[in-house]
């Protein structure tokens, strides 16, 4: 069951972090805070991306939201190549060897590996 980060747990988290044990690896650093907090390890990790090293305050923008402020335009619409949809529609248009190839999936005349090698 989620339990809320209390501001006591996020300046021990921020302590902890800010001053390891000598010769801990940041992962070890991580382990040791949730053992702390009695928190899973993922627990602390995602908190730490959320929140930064203080652990609390305001969250981080999300990766995702970053490339907005470079003026990336992400287009609505997707743009299939002609030569894409009537090469859907040839495949459309073969029937299958047999009942058990469509039933089991088996690739349409002229696709599988081997007709491919043959060619």
């Amino acid at each position: 069951m989620k339990r809320a980060w209390t501001d006591e747990e996020a300046d021990i988290a921020a302590h902890m972090l800010a001053n390891p044990d000598s010769g801990l690896t940041r992962r070890e650093v991580f382990l040791a805070i949730s053992k702390a907090l009695d928190r899973t390890y993922w627990s602390v990790r995602s908190r730490h991306i959320d929140y930064g090293d203080a652990f609390r305050g305001a969250r981080r923008e999300p990766k995702y939201l970053q490339y907005q402020k470079f003026n990336v335009v992400i287009e609505d619409r997707i743009m299939i190549p002609n030569r894409v949809l009537e090469e859907r529609e040839h495949r459309l248009s073969l029937e299958p060897r047999s009942i058990t190839a469509s039933f089991f999936g088996d690739p349409l005349p002229g696709y599988s590996a081997l007709d491919r090698a043959r060619q």
